[in-house]
């Protein structure tokens, strides 16, 4: 675990690969599948469109735990850390904000109540 921990850590220093992550998980939340309500006659489509829905419900799943970690690690930025790569990281944070993961919405109001509140209270 920590082996992969370190080698994580590594990966994420990348604001490429950062960027890559936070971009896979909003277009994975906007890809969620909800039910209309609607039956339709063709059990073949519906089962198709539930197949769907639970791979890209997974694949979000699987991405929300690496975007938590990653907000852990942006929440030990030190302020020049965070202000040098703020052109990026406060609008993936932005978009991030319409997420339904509790747990990522909790660590972005962290993230903006730690650095970016200070910097327009001046």
């Amino acid at each position: 675990m920590f082996v992969f921990f370190s080698l994580f850590i590594t990966i994420i220093d990348s604001c490429r690969t950062a960027k890559m992550l936070l971009d896979k998980y909003i277009v994975l939340e906007g890809k969620q599948i909800t039910e209309s309500g609607d039956e339709s006659d063709e059990d073949q489509y519906s089962k198709i469109v539930d197949e769907i829905a639970s791979f890209v419900e997974y694949r979000r799943k699987s991405y929300s735990r690496v975007v938590i970690m990653l907000l852990d690690r942006l929440l030990m930025f030190s302020n020049e850390q965070f202000v040098e790569h703020q052109h990026w990281i406060v609008s993936k944070l932005t978009q991030l904000l319409r997420c339904d993961d509790v747990v990522i919405r909790l660590k972005i109001s962290l993230i903006f109540s730690k650095f970016v509140v200070p910097l327009y209270a001046k």
